[in-house]
């Protein structure tokens, strides 16, 4: 009778040894042939997450790495989150990325010159943020002072920029990421001359935002940030298109006379001084140009349908303009 135990017990040892042996083996044995990305939701059930391993290819044997799960003790554990996994991964990998949760990293861009609205819209499309919750997050007074900012909309704070991310665990993640890419550009040296210029940090901002509307060329900037400052210094309305276009709700792509006689606090034809927010989100460009503008005396400009402007000094200069690049015709 003790020579049976003693024999079924080193069979058993025996067995576990081979299925410890084989589970290492399968453990260093590359799988996937091509790269898998995979969405692990929350609450998914760890049956379900091996079946996906499986048909995908990231895993040979769905039975073999659920127990392999148990062997190292990480039943339960896998975090949900966003995946890639490599070509030719191993289980042991794959367990590894599940455990600690080494989730997808995205590459987004924001552009210079979105607002808001924009870079909700782009960011619910890439399913990062909901683009409602985000909005109400931009206007929310008291997450807004949680930032460091008095303002009444994070409009204009949200720095354009290439970020890498991990899918972000709320819609605050990623806002506090770009107000803070925001304070990390707007240096000591930038306050400086805010103040040495008497402005506000928002004013700032706000002039930033109506040249980065206004132009994409770099050299014309500093010109156009002269001529919004110039206009401002003898009580001149700004008159910039874009911050009536910003205060159109479903702005169609035309704008019409009525547009531009309608009373609002973005029409800066009817109303002197700035806008009472940024219009844009501005980039690092536009916002030295605002801080550093050029020296000149022009009061005005108009597109020369090529990516520039022709700037003039008078108004007589201006319509002259007006009519050589409105009308097609060459000067």
């Amino acid at each position: 009778m003790k020579r049976f135990i003693l024999v079924c017990l080193l069979g058993a040892l025996t067995l576990a040894g081979i299925l410890a042996f084989n589970l290492f083996l399968f453990s260093e044995m590359p799988a996937g042939n091509s790269e898998q990305s995979l969405r692990i939701e929350r609450g998914t059930s760890q049956e379900k997450i091996i079946r996906e391993l499986e048909s995908r290819g990231v895993i040979s044997h769905g039975l073999f790495f659920k127990a392999y799960l148990l062997m190292r003790h990480a039943a339960g554990k896998v975090r949900a989150g966003d995946y890639i996994f490599h070509t030719r991964i191993n289980p042991r990998q794959v367990l590894a990325l599940l455990l600690k949760g080494d989730f997808a990293k995205l590459r987004i861009t924001i552009p210079e010159g979105w607002s808001i609205r924009q870079i909700a819209d782009h960011l619910g499309n890439l399913h990062l943020v909901n683009p409602d919750v985000f909005m109400a997050k931009c206007s929310d007074a008291v997450f807004i002072q949680s930032l460091h900012l008095s303002v009444p909309t994070l409009e204009g704070y949200l720095f354009p920029d290439t970020y890498e991310i991990y899918k972000p665990k709320n819609e605050e993640e990623v806002i506090q990421k770009m107000v803070t890419r925001f304070r990390e550009t707007f240096s000591p040296e930038f306050m400086a001359r805010t103040q040495a210029l008497g402005l506000s940090e928002q004013q700032v901002m706000t002039l930033a935002s109506i040249v980065e509307k206004e132009t994409g060329n770099d050299q014309e900037r500093p010109i156009i940030a002269s001529v919004f400052f110039n206009r401002l210094k003898k009580g001149m309305a700004l008159a910039s298109d874009p911050t009536i276009i910003y205060g159109i709700t479903h702005f169609n792509g035309n704008l019409t006379r009525a547009d531009l006689a309608r009373p609002g606090p973005y029409n800066s034809y009817l109303n002197p001084g700035l806008p009472p927010t940024p219009i844009a989100n501005p980039g690092l460009k536009s916002i030295r140009a605002v801080l550093y503008p050029a020296e000149t005396d022009y009061l005005f400009f108009v597109s020369k349908n090529d990516g520039t402007h022709y700037f003039s000094r008078t108004e007589t200069e201006h319509f002259q303009a007006v009519r050589v690049y409105q009308s097609g015709r060459s000067p």
